[in-house]
């Protein structure tokens, strides 16, 4: 069976403090997009998300299987994402001193290598585990050291990395794996005594403030906020000590947990009271955000609906997960979108699942025309993407819909 339902919390393992917050019904994988040859064989799963009134963590109903998720996977953090992982494997060198004292680092969805190299390159021994079978060559093409397997407890013990790492590094990979308890021991077992967990997820806190319900799809299990994570590493006898705010995906969280239960830093408290007010550390507080959803999707319609009204003709650009989500939950076509520009090799030539837009190459003889109207579907992307293709209008839809001009620029996006 490729699917299942859940029918208990994957942070604190209780069935009855699930509730059910925000329904997007059945929607194809976000990470899937169809050649030609695979259109017809689109499968869909339910999409809809349970809060833990008990622990905090926010959860998709439905899980899928990771060899069906990640075995042949289209994403490469590469695409838009370079400097800034070179930037961070240059920040944790110098926090946890790893190539003054020699240390080694094991990071767990390592992608393309897109961490891996610079760590390399400032001659730091970083390994990493990564299961898709086409991602992971191409970090190995880069001269990068990968386990290809998923990571949990029972691999790190089948590959021998016992006390081997001064920090375990996950990056927009810890809310894709379902066995919690299974990834965190991992992490136990393969860091030092002082050694340190250093992760990077999409942050609640943004996420609803920011309207970006087009994150939420089903290689997304998890949507952390500072308050499950607290209390999620200690139900597995970890202490959450740290955490930076980071502009990444539109509003991420780089989070530090170390082994051992100790007191709670005042850091920690003081963001877990911004949650609270905030109302996302309860079930009752979803309710609003799911009629907000709904909203917006309607507003979005029009917005289209009302260009091609108008004759314009929209094409789209950045063909993400969240394009993927976004134009099912608004039944989007060619007739909306004639194609997709996108730089990724793993998704052109491919189409939008369920949708069958088209994902074209974007060339140097391409940012050489002139557009009507570009749908910016990687909107947090903005700005670079605008720089790179000339249109007379750019269409954002978050977190409102509306129409910028190629001078204006968004702040909080790459």
């Amino acid at each position: 069976m490729s699917s299942v339902k859940r029918v208990y919390c994957s942070g604190c393992r209780q069935k009855d403090s699930l509730k059910p917050v925000i329904e997007f019904g059945s929607i194809p994988l976000a990470g899937y997009f169809p050649s030609i040859e695979q259109i017809r064989d689109e499968q869909s799963y339910d999409c809809n998300l349970l809060f833990c009134d008990n622990c905090g963590l926010l959860q998709v109903d439905t899980i899928v299987d990771s060899n069906v998720l990640f075995r042949d996977y289209r994403y490469m953090s590469s695409i838009g994402l370079t400097k800034h992982f070179s930037d961070v494997a240059t920040y944790l060198d110098k926090r946890f001193s790893l190539k003054e004292e020699n240390k080694a680092v094991i990071e767990f969805g390592s992608n393309d290598g897109v961490l891996l190299k610079p760590f390399n390159d400032l001659g730091i021994k970083a390994t990493g585990f990564e299961p898709s079978l086409n991602i992971s060559q191409v970090a190995k093409d880069k001269g990068c050291e990968v386990i290809v397997d998923f990571f949990n407890y029972d691999n790190a013990v089948k590959y021998g990395l016992g006390g081997s790492a001064r920090i375990v590094v996950a990056n927009n990979v810890f809310a894709h794996i379902n066995d919690l308890t299974a990834v965190i021991e991992g992490i136990k077992y393969c860091l030092e005594e002082d050694g340190s967990f250093v992760a990077e997820v999409h942050y609640l806190l943004n996420l609803v403030e920011g309207n970006q319900y087009d994150f939420i799809y089903h290689e997304h299990m998890f949507y952390h906020s500072v308050f499950s994570l607290n209390n999620l590493f200690r139900l597995h006898g970890m202490t959450l000590y740290d955490f930076d705010l980071i502009d990444t995906h539109s509003g991420s969280i780089r989070i530090f947990a170390r082994k051992n239960i100790s007191e709670m830093p005042e850091k920690i408290e003081q963001q877990i009271a911004k949650e609270r007010a905030a109302g996302i550390t309860s079930s009752e507080e979803f309710v609003a955000f799911d009629k907000q959803i709904k909203q917006h999707v309607a507003s979005c319609q029009e917005a289209i609906s009302k260009l091609r009204a108008e004759g314009r003709s929209i094409i789209g650009f950045g063909a993400s997960g969240r394009c993927n989500i976004f134009c099912n939950l608004l039944g989007l076509g060619t007739a909306d979108v004639k194609y997709i520009f996108d730089q990724s090799p793993e998704r052109v030539n491919r189409f939008i699942p369920a949708c069958n837009i088209p994902v074209i190459k974007f060339t140097e003889e391409a940012a050489a025309e002139q557009y009507d109207v570009v749908l910016v579907f990687a909107w947090n992307y903005y700005n670079m993407i605008s720089s790179k293709i000339n249109a007379n209008d750019y269409l954002v839809l978050f977190p409102q819909p509306r129409i910028l001009k190629k001078e204006q620029h968004l702040n909080n996006v790459l």
